[in-house]
């Protein structure tokens, strides 16, 4: 994982209707099983939740704004909703 740096969080696909019980991510550019992060949301409504890829994390103290973050997934990239 050299090529991408900075913090990396492991996520699952969780069920549309469980996405109030994780922190859910909104996911941004794809390469192969890294997903670049745009943001993170705790606990969405499901209506409001930006991606089903969802888990529980812990962040580096440095990074409290997430600027740029990837994810590794052994599943495939839960889609994101398009708005």
């Amino acid at each position: 994982m050299q090529r991408v740096g900075g913090n990396m969080i492991a996520v699952m696909d969780v069920a549309p209707e469980h996405t109030s019980r994780y922190g859910v991510l909104s996911p941004g550019r794809e390469d192969g099983r890294l997903i670049e992060v745009k943001g993170l949301v705790e606990k969405p409504k499901p209506a409001d939740a930006p991606s089903t890829a969802g888990g529980h994390r812990s962040l580096h103290p440095g990074a409290a704004a997430v600027r740029a973050c990837s994810i590794a997934s052994d599943a495939r990239a839960p889609a994101a909703r398009s708005s």
